[in-house]
């Protein structure tokens, strides 16, 4: 993930709300999340040209192993650049390797073919934060509210909306979008116990009181639970 992440500014961010910002474990999720993508990338590219090119990248099990066939897909797209979904996909691959300057360009070129839909907004939303520093400030926070829009229940929209709502310090809000987003996941998940910590957290803070101690939940809400 070349992102460009900031820990200072993450530092900062922790200290004024007492919940953590997306950062490292992001970052960390992706390096699990990214060969999935990258798979079906490479099935995709598959379909595009020959179905035989696809295993012997497939097989690899590093992001620098099946790098070349994003880069491919990249490549095919710029030869059929009126194909929406493949750079949707090429998106969230470039997002998957932390490649965030190149997931927002293809997002743009993702949303201007396939036009607002929820989950791509939401997506697009998450990297051009990422490639922020982590800020839902601005263009991220007004994607995820066109998303919320049209599904309110949509369960990264709630997640980034949360995440936009702390960085103001509307911690009510927070809590609010995510008590909306807290029945959606497995009750026993790890999911679903990091943002009941993240909820106490920002519960602590409406209350008045200090921020509980750093340690255990300092991880964000893993993406793979609010897709």
């Amino acid at each position: 993930m070349g992102s460009k992440k900031s820990t200072e500014a993450a530092g900062s961010e922790e200290r004024r709300s007492g919940v953590a910002p997306r950062t490292m474990a992001v970052a960390a999720l992706a390096m699990v999340v990214a060969p999935v993508l990258l798979t079906v990338a490479i099935h995709s590219l598959g379909k595009m040209e020959s179905a035989d090119a696809a295993p012997a990248h497939a097989r690899g099990d590093s992001v620098a192993s099946a790098q070349p066939a994003v880069e491919k897909l990249a490549a095919r797209l710029r030869e059929r650049p009126n194909d929406g979904p493949g750079w949707a996909l090429l998106a969230r691959s470039y997002a998957a390797t932390g490649d965030f300057d190149r997931a927002v360009e293809a997002f743009a070129r993702a949303r201007g073919l396939l036009g607002d839909k929820p989950a791509l907004l939401v997506d697009y939303a998450d990297a051009m934060a990422m490639a922020a520093d982590g800020r839902m400030a601005g263009r991220p926070a007004t994607l995820v509210g066109l998303a919320l829009k049209a599904e309110p229940r949509l369960p990264k929209g709630l997640w980034l909306a949360g995440m936009a709502a702390v960085e103001d310090g509307r911690f009510q809000d927070a809590a609010d979008l995510w008590h909306r987003l807290l029945p959606q996941l497995d009750p026993a998940s790890g999911d679903a116990k990091e943002l009941r910590r993240k909820l106490a957290k920002v519960e602590a803070r409406l209350r008045g009181d200090s921020a509980p101690a750093s340690g255990a939940g300092e991880d964000v809400l893993v993406d793979t639970a609010v897709k």
